[in-house]
């Protein structure tokens, strides 16, 4: 796009300087003409043929330079309006690619889920919590877009977000500040809830294991974090939890790609 105006202004520039000579050059037929014919008598009749040419000449030159204006003004809406172009391209292309990606996303939690419960015939659940700083330190709030359930655990359903201060003793936040996966046996080890938290939480649940979505970056803060959870027992198996616990960090890998491939920078998920 910068070819064509470019070359828009060498064109001006040369139609401005042919101009000039083609107006000067009428000027000096005109003067000429009259002279070669006896029409100008005096020298003072002379002198006035040429300051009309030179005027001539001025009104020409002062009407290329109004042209100069509209032409630099033109080159300008036709740049901003480029501009705007290229922002709304990449709003679009922004949309599609959370849409495509939230789409991939679900697609591969649902397969987790179902793989798990044909493997060992556990049933999963998995909810996605994400990071939004605020004043107080900030919160972890849940992507219902996002989940994968394999089995009906009411309890947990009024659970929308966490603060990460005020609720620090969930797994899902002490997996934030750790950057580490966090895994809680709810029966042998059962939190002490402050507050109304305990509403928050099925009482059927036996654990939770909670991967942060780590960032590239080491000194940034976790992404967010994904909560695996259900009612029947874990493995018992070192071997089978390490095979789980793989599993899960390759989902945690997946989300973070998707957050930071993004094509206009805004990441994943918008909130």
């Amino acid at each position: 796009m910068m070819i064509t105006i470019t070359w828009s202004r060498r064109t001006f520039i040369i139609n401005s300087i042919l101009l000039n000579l083609f107006s000067s050059l009428i000027a000096g037929i005109f003067v000429w003409a009259v002279s070669s014919q006896g029409l100008v008598n005096t020298l003072k009749e002379h002198y006035l043929i040429v300051i009309c040419s030179i005027v001539l000449w001025l009104v020409m030159f002062v009407i290329e330079i109004y042209r100069s204006k509209w032409e630099k003004n033109r080159e300008a809406e036709l740049e901003q309006k480029l501009v705007n172009r290229e922002d709304e391209l990449k709003i679009e292309i922004g949309a599609r690619y959370r849409r495509t990606a939230i789409f991939s996303l679900k697609k591969s939690f649902k397969l987790f889920v179902c793989m798990i419960k044909l493997e060992s015939g556990m049933k999963v659940n998995l909810h996605m919590f994400w990071f939004q700083k605020n004043p107080e330190g900030g919160r972890l709030y849940k992507i219902r877009d996002l989940s994968a359930e394999e089995e009906m655990l009411p309890g947990g359903c009024f659970l929308d977000y966490l603060d990460i201060k005020k609720q620090d003793y969930f797994a899902t936040c002490q997996a934030f500040f750790e950057k580490k996966q966090i895994y809680l046996d709810l029966f042998e080890n059962p939190p002490e809830y402050r507050n109304e938290d305990e509403k928050m939480v099925d009482p059927a649940q036996h654990w939770v294991l909670a991967m942060p979505v780590c960032a590239s970056a080491f000194d940034q803060h976790p992404y967010g974090v994904l909560v695996f959870f259900g009612r029947q027992d874990f493995y018992k198996e070192e071997e089978d939890r390490a095979w789980f616990t793989e599993l899960a960090y390759l989902l945690t890998e997946l989300v973070r790609e998707f957050q930071e491939n993004a094509p206009d920078g805004k990441g994943l998920i918008k909130l």
